[in-house]
């Protein structure tokens, strides 16, 4: 194990998140329940366990990657919430070694944060019931590329240093899987690449991790026989396939793909406001169809009337010209994360929107730029750059886990939820209760998703600004 796969493995055993100087020792002493969300944990517990299972089978190819399995184990082991992003000692995330047809190339993204070309991959979600799933999910997401094949182990296992979405220092604990791309397969550079390119293998781009060179020569290492490349459907990614490749659709940035998806058949239950927003991209596009759609999709939202589905349909009618386009000022925001500040945990405080790029910074992001002199009070009092974005608490997402309730349909699994959301942890055993029933809960998610970004984007509005695709001007 190398020194830093070492520092790594104390770091997660440290108590307070902040210190990664703790001895090996820990790993015995662990940190039990302590800095533990429990509802978080129970969120990902079938990811969490998944990982485990597939790690504890993996047949290692080198005594140094053995030794990192180890680590990852051990992480496993004393943090229950190993799979979250809000793990700050360090967290398990899921990626791919994208090769084309012909194993002669491999699919890198010009990586945004660390300025640096890797393989695709990201964050694991409270969604994703395995981690092959979330390795697939995330390569279909950040390539636009469909009819992805996944090998059914692992081929690398890496820990690094970074700074992540936390905005504080952090290590990812990354699974790598081999993807076969299809034969011709373009792919579409979406929101989270600056750049995205398949590179000849011997000819892979100047300052590439050895970390990622490692990972493309495992991928490549790997037997070519069929069932080392198994289909994706056979990968329990989700339930709900069709509001994942709507996902895909509109992280990408691809009207056409949307157009058609939204053509093809019923639209998925609890997406309007995911498709909206996709709408807008499509007409700007100008795309075939796409107003006719958002014509639809208006008459939907203003039937609906959840929060934040007025807001939706005026900026669509807007856009089409069937109505006047609302007097707001447009900003870049994402709107999932402006949700994480305003109805995340309280215990993390507030948050602020930068008016200049709408990046959303969460209070633990804008506590460490002061720690590390990054800015000063009076650069964070600036309202002509800053959004200020008060916590309101978790109010909003237990009326939601209410009137989901009212939508079940079987009276003994209603029955049970209400019961479960009764008294303090609520979240957590709700989502305990649920997760018996994985087509309920994926239902769930997609629900609560719905109702957080619609009320993100009510908020915005009433702060007089609208989501826009691009940076504002100066």
């Amino acid at each position: 194990m190398t020194n830093d796969h070492r520092t790594a493995l104390d770091a997660v055993t440290a108590a307070p998140a902040d210190d990664v100087a703790v001895g090996a020792a820990g790993v015995q002493a662990g940190v039990g329940a302590a800095g533990v969300d429990a509802a978080v944990a129970a969120a990902h517990a079938a990811l969490h366990a998944d990982i485990q299972t597939v790690l504890r089978q993996w047949r290692p190819p080198s005594d140094a990657q053995g030794a990192i399995r180890e680590a990852f184990l051990t992480l496993l082991e004393i943090r229950p919430d190993a799979s979250a992003r809000s793990c700050v000692p360090g967290h398990v995330t899921a990626s791919s070694v994208v090769l084309s047809a012909d194993r002669r190339s491999v699919l890198l993204t010009l990586h945004p944060r660390v300025g640096r070309w890797v393989q695709l991959g990201g964050h694991c979600e409270p969604e994703d019931i395995t981690i092959a799933g979330a390795a697939l999910r995330e390569a279909r997401e950040e390539s636009g590329i469909a009819d992805l094949r996944i090998g059914p182990a692992p081929v690398h296992l890496d820990i690094h240093p970074i700074t992540c979405s936390l905005g504080r220092p952090t290590r990812h604990f990354d699974v790598r899987f081999r993807v076969i791309a299809p034969p011709a397969a373009v792919p579409a550079i979406s929101a989270e690449s600056v750049d995205l390119r398949f590179f000849p293998i011997d000819q892979l781009p100047d300052g590439i991790d050895d970390g990622v060179r490692a990972a493309v020569a495992a991928a490549l290492s790997r037997p070519t026989e069929p069932d080392c490349d198994i289909p994706e459907q056979n990968v329990p990614v989700r339930a709900d396939e069709p509001l994942t490749d709507l996902r895909i659709a509109v992280n990408t940035g691809n009207g056409e793909a949307l157009v058609a998806l939204l053509e093809s058949g019923p639209w998925p239950d609890n997406a309007l406001q995911l498709i909206g927003d996709g709408l807008i991209g499509a007409l700007g596009q100008r795309v075939g169809g796409a107003a006719a759609l958002a014509r639809m999709c208006v008459d939907l939202l203003r039937e609906r009337g959840w929060t934040g589905d007025e807001e939706l349909a005026d900026q669509l009618d807007g856009v089409t010209g069937t109505g006047a386009t609302p007097l707001l000022r447009p900003l870049p925001v994402d709107l999932e994360e402006l949700a994480g500040v305003l109805e995340g945990d309280p215990m993390d405080g507030d948050g602020r929107v930068d008016l200049r790029t709408g990046e959303v910074w969460s209070r633990p992001a804008i506590e460490y730029a002061r720690e590390m002199g990054e800015e000063d009070e009076d650069e964070s009092e600036d309202t002509d750059r800053w959004l200020w974005v008060r916590n309101l608490g978790s109010r909003s997402g237990y009326r939601d886990m209410e009137e989901f309730i009212g939508t079940v349909g079987d009276p003994g699994r209603a029955d049970r939820l209400a019961i479960a959301i009764e008294g303090r942890g609520a979240f957590r055993r709700f989502k305990d209760v649920l997760a018996r029933w994985p087509g309920e809960l994926d239902r769930y998610f997609a629900y609560s998703d719905e109702r957080h970004r619609g009320r993100a984007r009510a908020w915005l509005a009433d702060e007089g600004y609208r989501v826009s695709g691009s940076a504002p001007g100066p």
